[in-house]
């Protein structure tokens, strides 16, 4: 039932979803939009860049750039299967903890450091726009103090 109330919005892209991410190394740039598309591999469980895949953007900012990982935001402005991920790995600063992207696991963090933040959309039935925010979990808190 939600989903359907809410397609229109999921359709023409005006959900607001953003992520907090813990990425390896020093980012040059504070702030930037990626753009660019994603592929599933011939796994079936990796995706990567391809001039073949789905477009995708990312738009992210520098929230703290720490001695070896920066804490960044990141705005879905398309919604593909690890997009965050690997738009980071392709920048060369793949995820803390993510195994599968080949980022750092000896950073403090047993998962992939990412974390859904915030949804905002406008309820259908009011016309009134929504925010839900979820504090970052205790690991990723943690990773502040490393």
């Amino acid at each position: 039932m939600a989903a359907s109330v809410l397609s229109p919005q999921i359709e023409q892209h005006t959900i607001q979803k953003k992520y907090r991410a813990f990425v390896s190394g020093r980012l040059t740039e504070k702030q930037g939009l990626i753009d660019k598309p994603i592929a599933k591999t011939a796994d079936g469980i990796h995706r990567e860049i391809s001039e073949d895949g789905q477009q995708a953007q990312t738009r992210f900012q520098v929230i703290h750039q720490y001695e070896n990982f920066a804490e960044v935001e990141a705005e879905l402005l398309t919604g593909r299967t690890h997009q965050i991920r690997v738009h980071f790995t392709i920048l060369g600063h793949p995820l803390l903890g993510d195994k599968l992207y080949g980022g750092p696991l000896d950073m403090g963090i047993t998962r992939q450091a990412l974390h859904a933040e915030s949804l905002t959309f406008t309820d259908p039935l009011t016309d009134r726009e929504q925010t839900f925010k979820v504090k970052l979990p205790e690991d990723m808190e943690q990773l502040k103090h490393v």
